[in-house]
């Protein structure tokens, strides 16, 4: 068991997968006598759920298996209109609500107010189910591994928002090929990497912040008022 805690997903597909994994646990509870997951986190998560007298042992975590492809193309970024040199931060995310996109979409909007030559470039998401975005954030079609690890390579910085998952592989693939990661302060992405910078995963402007402040740039606050 990956993950439990999503279950409000508008694809119908992905909706009778996770009612599928559900009625499969709930029918085998009584027969369970061991607990594994991919992290710490979900394990921990699973237990308090379903088994509060149940001890479970951190060891029968199953760490997810990553094959590092170092190939590289220039294809991907005539494809996108996206040139070699343009400053650019990238993410992989889907739509699903716990995806936590609206709120990156939201904080890079305000981030262009004064920083127009950066650009957003988003993998995994449905454009048609957005229409509050610039022309600076881009969202790629499918897109094939060396094409995805292309994109990992130029950027200036991996964002990931998701406010909840059972293994971020994109969290590994960002650190193995030396991006910075910004995420949220979540215990299941302590479980993998320390990132750079992290942020409120419920707050756009906390992420906003987090971009500026991996930057280097100012963030200006209202001035506090003080009594007399």
């Amino acid at each position: 068991i990956f993950f439990i805690r999503e279950f409000k997903i508008p694809n119908i597909y992905q909706k009778i997968a996770t009612y599928y994994r559900v009625i499969n646990l709930l029918m085998g509870i009584k027969r369970i006598n061991k607990i594994t997951s991919v992290s710490k986190t979900m394990m921990h998560e699973i237990s308090s759920k379903f088994f509060d007298k149940k001890k479970i042992n951190e060891n029968n975590v199953l760490t997810n298996s990553f094959i590092a492809r170092e190939s590289y193309s220039k294809k991907i970024f005539k494809k996108l209109d996206l040139d070699t040199v343009d400053k650019y931060f990238y993410s992989i995310v889907g739509n699903g609500p716990h995806k936590n996109l609206n709120f990156l979409i939201e904080s890079f909007n305000k981030f262009l107010k004064n920083n127009k030559n950066y650009k957003l470039v988003i993998s995994g998401a449905f454009k048609a189910k957005y229409n509050n975005f610039s022309k600076n954030i881009i969202f790629t079609e499918f897109i094939s591994e060396e094409e995805k690890i292309s994109l990992i390579k130029k950027a200036e910085l991996f964002i990931f928002p998701s406010l909840v998952e059972g293994f971020g592989i994109p969290l590994i693939e960002a650190k193995h090929f030396n991006l910075p990661v910004l995420a949220g302060e979540l215990d299941y992405i302590r479980d993998l990497i320390d990132p750079i910078q992290t942020f409120d995963p419920n707050s756009s402007i906390s992420i906003y912040r987090a971009v500026k402040r991996f930057l280097n740039l100012p963030c200006y606050r209202d001035p506090m008022l003080t009594p007399k």
